[in-house]
C-alpha cells in the first residue's frame, strides 16, 4: 500500500508542477491560483505528517494514532479534490 501512496504522491507533485508552470506562463495571479497555492501548501504539510506516521509505526500504540492517520488521509483526499475543482475553474 505504501508503494501505491508513493506513486500517488509523485503523480500529484508532477501535476502540481505542471499547473504551476502553466500558471506562470499565463502571467496572472488570480485569486484561484492563490487558493490553489494555499491548498498545495496544506497538502504538502499533510503528506509530511502521513509519511512521518507511516515511517515510524512503532509510535502507533493505540487507536488514537491510527485514527489520526485515517483523518489525515481523509483530509488529503478532500484537499486533492478541492485542488482539482479549482483547477477546473481556471
Amino acid at each position: 500500500m505504501s508503494r501505491e501512496l508513493e506513486l500517488l504522491r509523485l503523480l500529484i507533485r508532477e501535476e502540481m508542477e505542471y499547473y504551476g508552470k502553466m500558471m506562470k506562463n499565463m502571467g496572472s495571479s488570480s485569486s484561484g491560483e492563490v487558493e490553489i497555492d494555499h491548498r498545495v501548501a496544506e497538502l504538502q504539510a499533510i503528506e509530511g505528517q502521513i509519511q512521518q506516521l507511516e515511517v515510524t509505526p512503532l509510535r502507533m500504540y493505540g487507536p488514537d494514532d491510527t485514527r489520526k492517520l485515517d483523518i489525515l488521509k481523509d483530509r488529503k483526499a478532500q484537499i486533492e479534490q478541492e485542488i482539482k475543482e479549482l483547477q477546473g475553474i481556471l
